[in-house]
């Protein structure tokens, strides 16, 4: 983070890389022993979603790499009808692992292109669930350049695509890890106008992301390539 001096960057950066190394077992007890369930703590603003649900109306998750997501996924999968878009891996076989390690409740998984935008946007107007991860690099044609985390990034507007064509309610998901080691649930309403311009409506979801990231600043994935793409056309910053 930009705030912070060399040295808190480098303490932060072991604190960060500890906590991911310790999701991989998480994820393993999830996906395969359907463990899910053991890693929930306290649940913080599950009334406000049921209350927006008992209106009839979807409501749209977003979130960014922060605490654990596969356990904010099972959480939502688990008490909701639940559709998830994510980004295919390469691989087939690991395709086939992730789809199947997410898809042992309500979950239904579906593939960022125009189909799976459709299939979220018939889903919330249905009055369901549904999630998108906001800080994915998009396509540059497919974003927008907006700080993040004191750095400007290419933001999706697929998110704000989604709220307009559905009219759903927007909330920011995030599975916080506890003192006891358990993930606490934070499920916390974003209150946005949908119809405003692409880079502000960008700008604020971020900056609403970031709200947690600071908070939990050891519990995000700093390792996680975020600022591939520059916007005066640069060379990757993680290629050596």
């Amino acid at each position: 983070m930009a705030d912070k001096s060399p040295s808190e960057r480098k303490e932060l950066a072991k604190k960060s890389l500890k906590h991911t190394g310790k999701l991989f077992f998480e994820v393993a007890k999830i996906w395969k022993k359907n463990r899910g369930e053991y890693y929930l703590d306290k649940i913080h603003g599950e009334e406000l979603v049921r209350e927006q649900l008992s209106k009839k109306q979807g409501v749209l998750f977003t979130g960014s790499h922060i605490g654990n997501w596969e356990v904010a996924l099972y959480y939502l999968g688990s008490r909701y009808p639940f559709h998830c878009m994510y980004r295919p891996p390469r691989q087939q076989e690991m395709d086939e692992v992730i789809s199947g390690g997410r898809c042992q409740n309500d979950t239904t998984m579906v593939k960022g292109d125009s189909r799976g935008v459709m299939h979220l946007i018939n889903a919330l107007k249905n009055g369901e669930v549904a999630a998108v991860l906001s800080d994915q690099e998009p396509g540059r044609r497919a974003g927008v350049f907006v700080p993040f985390c004191g750095k400007d990034a290419l933001t999706m507007t697929i998110v704000q695509r989604i709220q307009q064509r559905s009219d759903a309610k927007l909330f920011q998901v995030a599975a916080i890890k506890n003192d006891n080691g358990l993930y606490d649930m934070h499920l916390v309403p974003i209150e946005i106008d949908a119809e405003q311009a692409q880079e502000q409506y960008a700008k604020e979801v971020n900056e609403h992301l970031e709200s947690f990231i600071r908070q939990y600043p050891e519990q995000y994935q700093w390792s996680y390539k975020r600022f591939k793409t520059s916007s005066c056309g640069g060379p990757n910053p993680y290629q050596k």
